[in-house]
C-alpha cells in the first residue's frame, strides 16, 4: 500500500514539474498577425508624454499609466486632449 501511495505521489509530482511551460511567447493585445523577436532592448526617452482624452472614464487609464511609467525615473507629462462634441446622427 505505501509503494503505490508513494508511486501515485511521485507520478503526480513528475506531471506537475513537466505541465509548467517556461513562458517565452510575448504577451501583446491585440495579437500580431506576424512577430519577428530580436536581440536588443528598448529605451525610454528621456521625457515622455502622454495625450489622452478628456473624458470621465478614462482617468484611471491614465493614472496607472502615468503610474507605471513613473516607476522607470522617468516621470511622464499628461495632457488631456479636448474632444469635439458630435451631435448623434437620428437613424
Amino acid at each position: 500500500m505505501k509503494k503505490l501511495l508513494l508511486l501515485s505521489l511521485l507520478m503526480m509530482v513528475g506531471l506537475a514539474g513537466f505541465s509548467q511551460e517556461p513562458e517565452t511567447a510575448i504577451s501583446i493585445i491585440p495579437e500580431p498577425v506576424n512577430l519577428k523577436q530580436g536581440a536588443g532592448h528598448f529605451t525610454l526617452p528621456a521625457q515622455i508624454s502622454i495625450s489622452i482624452p478628456d473624458l470621465p472614464e478614462l482617468k484611471e487609464t491614465s493614472l496607472l499609466l502615468k503610474q507605471k511609467l513613473a516607476a522607470t525615473g522617468k516621470p511622464p507629462s499628461v495632457a488631456a486632449i479636448r474632444m469635439p462634441i458630435r451631435p448623434r446622427s437620428s437613424r
